[in-house]
Parts: structure tokens; sequence; C-alpha cells
């Protein structure tokens, strides 16, 4: 049986998800000890050959799949020291992951969660959908 994680990166004006991918990508494969792919869209990989980060990507992600970006933007606020700002975000096309992870059993996690131990890997022992 497979088993992978799958993160989603569609970068914003005011977030660099896809740069965060690649820190959260590299530590869940070297923590996890298991394959990872990206889900993402053409703009966001534009613009990862554009800053020259796209061939660490390719190092990193076993598989990059591409996926048409939403239209639709979700919003969340971000703070800093001394403001908040109203950021857009894309997470409507996580209902997908499972139609689309190359993996049998998959563990989905933002690109901006780092995996910094193997405490995820008793996740793979669960015999049902959670």
């Amino acid at each position: 049986m497979t088993k992978g994680v799958l993160l989603y990166a569609h970068n914003s004006r005011d977030v660099d998800y896809a740069q965060m991918s690649l820190i959260s990508g590299g530590l869940a494969k070297k923590n996890l000890k298991v394959p990872v792919s990206l889900i993402t869209d053409e703009s966001t990989v534009d613009w990862m050959k554009q800053s020259k980060i796209y061939n660490k990507a390719v190092d990193i992600f076993d598989k990059i799949i591409l996926q048409d970006r939403p239209e639709l933007t979700n919003y969340r606020n971000l703070r800093d020291l001394s403001a908040q700002h109203k950021v857009p975000f894309i997470n409507q096309t996580r209902s997908s992951a499972f139609t689309l992870t190359p993996y049998e059993k998959t563990l989905l996690i933002d690109s901006d969660y780092f995996v910094l131990s193997d405490t995820l890997s008793e996740y793979w022992n669960i015999n049902q959908s959670v």
C-alpha cells in the first residue's frame, strides 16, 4: 500500500505559499520518510520558475500536480507587530485531494505546517478516513 503526504500551494500577492511548501515538503519527507506531492496551479509554478525555486521543488516533490486555480478566494487576518492585514488564501479545492492523490493512504497538510518529528507516522496505521 502506498502512503504519502499531499500539500497544496496557491500563491497570493501577500503570501508565498510555494516557498513555504518547499520547507514543509522537505521536512515531511525527511521526518516521515514517505513521498511528498504538491498540488498547485500554473501561475504558482510560473512564479516558482521565475524566482528560481522550481528546480528545488522538483527535488523535494515526487509529483507536482497541476490544478486549475479557483476563482473564488477566502480571506484570513494576519497580524504583525503593528497591524492586522486581511489577505486572500485559496483552499476551496481541497475536496479534490483524494481524487488527485497518487497515494492509497494520504496525509494532507497545509504548506505552512512544518513536520518536525515522526509523530504523524502513527496515522498510517488507522484504517479509516479521518
